[in-house]
């Protein structure tokens, strides 16, 4: 009768150590999956941000910085993309480009009606805008790929340099670029 009592005063503790090791198995599996879909929605989001930000610049105004300025926070819902800290909208790049689609123009024509009158009468002018390109790129550089920011301190399992993620880059053919025929010599 004694020895029953005597096992189960010696195991008591067993139990917690079992949770212990297990628990921490169990919650670095649990944070690994939640900040791999967390990846997944940021790198489909920011395809979606440049593919969005083109079609806006594709028929939004190009002479106002104003209106650049709320073209590149519209493009990432409101200027940041929701569960990053790292992707705004300082990282939407714009470039107006040639009829080659990869050529950035001389000059900008100064309104929508000049650029609509320059391609008219030259479609191959370099100062024609033929094509939009919204790239997203880190902040202050020649278009660096973004680091990926985990949530969880994972760092010492990357490499040096840390996550970039892929390139996103959308080019799509310039529409009105805020050209009204009612105000056919201003920018909206």
């Amino acid at each position: 009768m004694h020895l029953p009592f005597r096992r189960r005063r010696r195991e008591r503790g067993v139990a917690a150590v079992e949770f212990a090791m297990l628990a921490l198995f169990f919650f670095a599996f649990v944070g690994g999956i939640v900040e791999t879909a967390r990846l997944i929605y940021v790198i489909n989001t920011m395809g979606e941000v440049a593919r969005h930000g083109a079609r806006m610049a594709a028929t939004a105004e190009y002479c106002s910085p104003t209106a650049m300025s709320a073209l590149r926070s519209a493009a990432v819902f409101g200027g940041r993309i929701p569960a990053t800290d790292n992707i705004t909208d300082a990282n939407v790049v714009l470039a107006y480009l040639q009829a080659d689609a990869s050529t950035p123009v001389a000059a900008r024509p100064p309104t929508p009606a000049l650029n609509l009158s320059v391609c008219t009468a030259n479609p191959a002018s370099p100062n024609c805008i033929r094509y939009v390109r919204v790239r997203l790129c880190e902040s202050g550089s020649d278009c660096n790929r973004i680091e990926y920011k985990f949530w969880l301190p994972v760092s010492a399992l990357l490499p040096p340099g840390g996550l970039r993620l892929p390139d996103f880059s959308t080019v799509v053919p310039a529409e009105s670029l805020g050209y009204r025929a009612d105000a056919p010599g201003s920018c909206i």
